[in-house]
């Protein structure tokens, strides 16, 4: 019983799951940032490209 006792107050496994979870969201934003702002991006390469190949 005892072992089991400190098996369920153990909290190591917790902190691992947690720090994944907080790695997850960090990654979900990321992609929303980069998709939100591919448009953007794309339009300032498009423009300069187009500036440099008429100069």
């Amino acid at each position: 019983m005892t072992r089991v006792m400190q098996f369920i107050s153990d909290e190591r496994g917790i902190q691992h799951a947690e720090e994944g979870l907080l790695l997850a969201l960090i990654a979900v934003a990321l992609t929303a940032a980069a998709t939100t702002l591919k448009g953007g991006i794309e339009n300032v390469f498009t423009t300069a490209n187009t500036k440099m190949a008429t100069s």
